[in-house]
């Protein structure tokens, strides 16, 4: 069965509430690493966890995504357990073609505001899909303002200006099924939310102090 927007507007304060008694008691001192020109590849797949470190990491990965699929959140683990990937429909955070968040959609974003304060723990990779209805331009910079509109939401909440965050427009160039249905574009006009370790949380993980 399928939930409706609401519920799954309400799982989601649900999940914010949860999310935060994973995270650590006070904030992490120094900062992240630049991104600079980082790609979409190398934002998912940085940095690399050392074997060390891996068992730490993937147990507070989990406990984050059963956390989020507790409260009825899209949430996988991809990259071997260590990075927590969220799926939300793009229709709950936009209008059709539209590129300002809706006030209702902005608590699907809420369960990350908090992880953006602990930059040196998590790195949050934010990026917009679209199905492949119109010119491939449009859809790029559509996407593309999405996914800053995102990243402005997000830093604002967390009253952050070095929050870790990076988004990405990534246009119709990797749909989850063939948009040949009404059906199957609107599960292609996604926003993905990665949750990814970054260095702070890996020393942690190595020394046996993570989640301590």
């Amino acid at each position: 069965m399928r939930m409706s927007l609401t519920k799954i507007k309400q799982q989601a304060l649900l999940a914010t509430a949860a999310l935060c008694l994973l995270l650590p008691a006070q904030a992490v001192g120094g900062e992240a690493q630049p991104q600079g020109d980082t790609t979409f590849g190398e934002a998912i797949d940085t940095p690399v966890v050392p074997t060390k470190a891996q068992k730490g990491i993937r147990n507070h990965l989990t406990e984050i995504q059963q956390s989020l699929v507790k409260h009825n959140m899209q949430a996988q683990l991809i990259r071997n357990g260590e990075v927590v990937m969220v799926t939300l429909p793009c229709a709950g955070l936009f209008n059709p073609n539209e590129t300002v968040l809706k006030e209702s959609g902005k608590r699907y974003l809420r369960p990350f505001v908090d992880l953006l304060k602990y930059p040196t723990m998590y790195k949050v990779v934010v990026a917009v899909h679209s199905d492949a209805t119109g010119e491939p331009a449009y859809l790029d910079a559509l996407t593309e303002e999405r996914a800053n509109a995102i990243d402005a939401f997000l830093e604002q909440e967390a009253k952050r200006t070095d929050a870790n965050l990076i988004p990405f427009g990534l246009g119709p160039d990797d749909p989850l099924v063939p948009n040949d249905s009404m059906e199957n574009r609107s599960k292609n006009r996604r926003v993905e939310i990665y949750i990814v370790p970054e260095w702070q949380m890996i020393d942690s993980a190595k020394s046996g102090r993570l989640g301590k």
